[in-house]
């Protein structure tokens, strides 16, 4: 398997188990999708590690704005509370399945 999905693949896992934080799993998946330096996208990334990374990364950011009082979302504030849908998580897991057979 391709070393990204492994990697987004133990992350999800870890946060079904509440190893992590669903912060730290976002931080985390955001730090592979882009550079470090810059806002550019991976270009050693595949298509579908792309859409897959953008797309929790964009829940995330949906799900604190449709679930968090405005305000307490201030510059700072901690979110380690903040925990998406389990059944997010586990359909992520299940597109990373699909990508292996598919491979």
């Amino acid at each position: 398997m391709d070393l990204y999905l492994e990697k987004i693949k133990k992350l999800l896992e870890e946060a079904l188990r509440d190893e992590i934080t669903h912060v730290y799993l976002v931080d985390e998946c955001e730090s592979i999708l882009f550079l470090e330096s810059s806002m550019k996208i991976n270009d050693n990334l595949k298509e579908r590690e792309i859409d897959l990374l953008q797309e929790i990364s964009l829940e995330w950011m949906m799900y604190i704005q449709n679930t968090v009082n405005p305000s307490i979302l201030k510059p700072g504030v901690d979110l380690i509370w903040l925990k998406m849908p389990e059944e997010w998580l586990l359909n992520w897991l299940n597109q990373i399945q699909r990508f292996q057979l598919n491979d």
